[in-house]
């Protein structure tokens, strides 16, 4: 961002072109140099408004910014993906659930066996 122009930078100029120091006041009171003075703050100040989209920037700010902008999209990568392990997860887990639910239902319809005789703790694996 560039440095605003000020009184003092105005009175510099003139005191270069002319070879006499002015006051601000005395510079002031010609409508030209103030409408001048005027004009180029506002435009200063609409250039330091703008969005950084369009502001110039200098190299160290746009690999700055465009390092930001590599690590925005990874993000957004690692975001999408780890959106799409879950739901495909969900989905597992909820078609488990459902044949989980089926399967209780088949054997308890078809078999003698009652929830009680289900929920019976597994006997212990044999290791031999």
């Amino acid at each position: 961002m560039r440095r605003r122009i000020t009184w003092d930078d105005v009175m510099d100029i003139v005191e270069q072109i002319t070879g006499t120091r002015f006051s601000r006041q005395t510079l002031d009171a010609k409508p030209a140099i103030k409408n001048a003075y005027e004009a180029k703050r506002k435009l200063q100040q609409r250039e330091n408004a703008r969005p950084d989209a369009i502001r110039k920037r200098s190299p160290a700010e746009l690999t700055t910014i465009e390092a930001l902008r590599a690590q925005i999209d990874l993000r957004d990568r690692l975001i999408a993906e780890r959106d799409a392990t879950i739901s495909a997860q969900s989905e597992r887990i909820a078609a488990l659930l459902e044949k989980f639910a089926r399967w209780g239902h088949q054997l308890l319809s078809v078999s003698n066996l009652t929830l009680d005789m289900l929920d019976t703790p597994l006997p212990p694996a044999s290791r031999s």
